[in-house]
Formats: structure tokens, sequence, C-alpha cells
């Protein structure tokens, strides 16, 4: 009986801790897991002011029932707004089923007082919490805040050109070149370069804006009792985010330069002269010289090079400059091909056009125009007409003949003045009075001047139109010639206020 008291009492207490473990143990987990997971995945996390961060924030819940789960979060004493994508995820909460994973997008902006750094992320605790049960589970959220333009800073865009010597003869002062052209709209500030070998050290600070390109010119002198060495100098351009470019290249001290021997052949052709300059180097080391071939100026203009030169003008005396580079022995041919070909094709051209205008214009040329007008009333009652005919040739012209016409409303006045000559035939017809001139030949550069005399038995009052006088020739091939005089025009109102302003 004593026994079975203990045995009875050590399973009631065995009972009651189990009883008591899984009360203890239920919030903890269930079958091996959290009651509630969370996890993140960056989408956006650095940033500068005024953007964004964003997480794809993952829950799980492992509860046997539904619930809701509230996400909050806790800085390290500072700001950040958020929201969620959907809207509803934050202020409503996310609904979960047992055993069911959820997805949503947590959004972080920075306050406008929130201290950038590049380098150290601020450590976000994101909190979830299940609306009914109370449990919580957490995730660290990682946002960089990069000082603003700093990713721009990152990306320099700029292309960079060297142009130095391979070989140098220390009696010379030599150029290096470096030209820098930002492609960025970002201004790059102020940029030192430095050019350094193991002989010099030079440095010079640029300042580029944007899409500004600027070269620097290191003009480098060498003691002239140095002695041949192969080195290398080093080009670094840094800004004011670090270094930027760095490069290294190889040159060779050599011994004292022996000039290039320079050879010239001219080879001549129909308005076209080819000149071949021939370059040798005739030292044992290779070497590196500039070569100059003076020309006129109209040579320069009319002259194309190859390979291509460059133009330096010395003195007002233009000169084709090329860069060499030839080892020991060896020859290069340069050309200069002047053509006067184009040029003088453009004069013939334009010989031709200035002819063939002279050919096609009208050897004889009429002009009518009125004299003397006579007014009654405000209206005109009698005009002078006068024709001027002219041979503008060197060749004669015969049968020329010369007809014009007075409309109906005048009539042809008879009587001319002394010295002119009379019309050979003055015909009426109803729309008007024809008159005729046979001059016969005119000579020459010949000019003839007609006229006769117009007038009206009641005034013609506003405008008043004069057909075109017609003049006919024959050439010395017997060629009929037609030429035509211009219009003329009479206002009876143009006449009476040139009289007013008299």
């Amino acid at each position: 009986m004593q026994k079975m008291m203990v045995l009875s009492f050590i399973l009631a207490f065995l009972l009651t801790f189990c009883l008591a473990a899984a009360q203890v143990i239920q919030p903890v987990g269930f079958a091996g897991y959290a009651p509630l997971e969370i996890t993140n995945k960056p989408v956006q996390d650095k940033i500068e002011p005024r953007e964004w961060a964003e997480f794809e924030i993952q829950v799980k819940s492992n509860q046997r029932k539904s619930d809701t789960i509230m996400l909050s979060i806790q800085e390290e004493g500072v700001e950040f707004s958020s929201i969620t994508k959907p809207t509803s995820d934050l202020a409503s909460g996310i609904p979960m089923a047992p055993g069911e994973i959820k997805t949503t997008k947590y959004l972080l902006k920075p306050s406008p007082s929130l201290l950038t750094d590049p380098y150290k992320p601020h450590n976000i605790a994101l909190h979830a919490r299940m609306q009914e049960s109370g449990v919580t589970a957490s995730t660290i959220l990682q946002v960089t805040l990069l000082p603003e333009g700093w990713r721009a800073a990152q990306f320099v865009d700029a292309n960079i050109s060297i142009m130095a010597p391979e070989f140098i003869d220390p009696r010379n002062v030599y150029s290096f070149k470096l030209s820098i052209q930002n492609n960025n709209k970002r201004d790059l500030g102020v940029l030192r370069v430095v050019l350094r070998s193991a002989l010099f050290d030079e440095d010079a600070e640029i300042t580029i804006g944007s899409l500004e390109g600027k070269t620097v010119d290191f003009p480098i002198r060498f003691a002239e009792n140095q002695q041949p060495r192969k080195d290398q100098w080093t080009v670094e351009i840094s800004g004011k985010d670090g270094m930027l470019y760095r490069k290294t290249m190889q040159y060779e001290i050599v011994s004292y330069r022996i000039p290039f021997s320079m050879e010239e052949k001219m080879e001549k052709r129909f308005l076209k002269n080819i000149r071949h300059i021939i370059v040798t180097n005739n030292e044992n080391v290779a070497e590196q010289q500039w070569v100059k071939v003076p020309v006129s100026t109209l040579e320069r203009l009319l002259s194309k090079t190859a390979p291509s030169a460059q133009i330096e003008v010395i003195g007002n005396e233009p000169q084709f400059v090329w860069e060499l580079l030839l080892n020991p022995g060896e020859s290069k041919e340069s050309t200069i091909t002047t053509s006067y070909r184009t040029p003088l094709l453009i004069l013939l051209i334009i010989a031709v056009l200035a002819y063939v205008a002279y050919m096609m214009k009208d050897p004889l040329v009429i002009l009518k125009e009125s004299q003397d007008i006579k007014t009654f009333e405000g209206g005109i009652v009698e005009l002078k007409v006068g024709l001027t005919i002219k041979n503008r040739t060197n060749r004669e012209y015969h049968a020329v003949e010369v007809v014009d016409k007075i409309p109906s409303i005048a009539t042809y006045k008879k009587g001319a003045e002394i010295g002119e000559m009379r019309p050979s035939k003055v015909v009426q017809r109803k729309d008007g009075i024809i008159l005729k001139w046979n001059i016969g030949k005119m000579e020459s550069y010949e000019e003839r001047i007609l006229a006769y005399s117009v007038k009206s038995k009641l005034g013609i009052l506003g405008d008043f139109r004069m057909p075109r006088a017609i003049v006919t020739c024959k050439d010395e091939k017997g060629t009929k010639i037609t030429v035509k005089s211009n219009q003329m025009d009479v206002s009876s109102a143009e006449f009476e206020e040139e009289k007013k302003e008299e």
C-alpha cells in the first residue's frame, strides 16, 4: 500500500511536470519550428537623401490557428518614414492562416537631418507581432545612406589621351601632353595631374567642368650629359574623390641624335605635282623625330598629304609636319600631291556659263519710255514716246525693222520734230494705229533713237498702258531674230504728283 502511494505520487509529479513543460514549450515552437518567422531580402539598400530604401519581407506562421501580423520598426535613435506595398499590410496587418507564407514590400525613407555615411549602414529592427497570441519575431534592415551625388562621383566618364616621346635626346626639350575630355555632365572640379619618373617629377592642377576638355603640357628638360638608359614614367590624375587615372609607360634616353636624312623627288603630271619625301634613319638606334617640309600658301590650299600631316606656320611660312618613328636604317616615304585641276575646272565652268549666258542674250535690245507728257484738267492729252534700239554685239544685222502700236484710245500726231526719223508706214486699224520704221542695217554696237508723239481728244485719266514695240532683223546667215521691248505704263495721277513736287 505504501509502495502504491509512492508510485502514484511519482506519476502525479511527472504528469504535472509534463503539463507545465507543454505550457512553456508551446509558445516557442511547434514540431521543431518557431511559431513566427520573418526574413528580409534587400531590393535597394543603398540610397541618397530623398530616396526610398526597399526590402522584400517574408513572414511565415507556424501557429495552429489564424492570426494577424502587425509590422513596426525600431531605429537606432534616428527616424525613418515607412510604408508597405500594399499599404494595408502596414495599416491593418497581414492576415495569416496556419502554416501560411506571405511576402510584402517594406520601404524606408530617411529624415533630412539624418547623417550620411557610405561605409556604415543604419541597422533598423523590423518587428513582426501576432495580434492575438502576442508572439513576436524580428529581422534587421541595413540601410546605407549615401551623401547626395555620391553615385555620380563614383562614375567618371572621361577620355584621356597621352602624347609623349618614346626616344629622347637629352639635349632637347620634350613636351609631354595629357588631354582630358569630360564626357559627363557632372563637373570634375579641380584635378591634380602628376608626371614622374626617376629623372623628373612634375605636377599641375586643372579645373574641368561639365563636358569640358583641357590639355596639360609638361615641357621636360634633361641634363645634357645624361647617359643613355631605359626608364619609365607614370602619370596620375586624382580629384576630390581619389585616384581617377594611372598609367605607366616606357621611354629611352638615346645617344645624341643625328637628324633623319631627307631626299625629295618631284613627279609632274598634267596640272598636278607629286613630291615624294623619303626620310631615312641613319643611326644605329630607333629614333622618333619631326620632319618639316616648307610649302607655299597656294600649295597648302591645293595639296593633300599621305600620311596626313600637321600644318605649322613658322615665320609666315607654312610647313607640312610629320612625326616619324624609324628603326635603325629604316626609310619611310611621305607624299605631297598638289593638284591645279579642280580650281582650273571651276574657272572653266564659270567661263562656259558666262559664254552661254552671253550667247543666249538678245543681240538687240529696245527700250520704250514716255517723254514730254502734257495734261489738261488732270488728264493726259499728249505725250511723246521714245524708242532706243541698241546693237550690243560686235556683229552687223540687216533688214532691221521696228513696229509699234498706239491703242485706239489715242491717235498719232503727225509732224515730228526736226532730227527724228519718221515712220516708214502708218496704218490705221480698228484696234489702234500701227507704226513701222525700216532702219535697214545696224553696225556693231550702234544705237538708234526713234520718237513719235501721241495725242488724245479727251484727257486720259488714271493708268495708260502702251503695248510692247517689236524689232526684227537678220544676222549674216539670214536667221531672223525678233526682240520685244518693255511695256510702257503712264499714270496721270503720278504725273500730277510730280508736277506738284516740282
